[in-house]
């Protein structure tokens, strides 16, 4: 199980009542309604994503790295920082 925020939530649970309500609607999924393929996920989510928000270039796996950052500088545990992350030890971000 991964805790969500609030607002994620809310998104997630307008998404199924646009997708007809079925609990199998996909939040990502390619063209023709399949789920997508993980290794396209760079080339046709984050890339256009990035680009619309005018972000500097970042891959993902240095989103992990801010991620981490920014929860425990904001004084979030390292428990709670690394189980978001899905590390099963804390001491992956104690020295965040």
């Amino acid at each position: 199980m991964v805790a969500l925020s609030g607002w994620v939530v809310s998104e997630l649970t307008a998404h199924k009542a646009r997708s007809d309500g079925t609990a199998e609607a996909l939040v990502f999924a390619n063209h023709n309604g399949k789920p997508m393929n993980p290794s396209n996920l760079r080339r046709d989510v984050w890339l256009p994503l990035r680009k619309r928000a005018k972000v500097q270039e970042l891959d993902l796996y240095s989103l992990r790295h801010t991620f981490a950052s920014l929860g425990r500088t904001s004084g979030e545990s390292a428990f709670n920082v690394s189980r978001a992350m899905g590390h099963s030890r804390s001491t992956l971000v104690d020295a965040v």
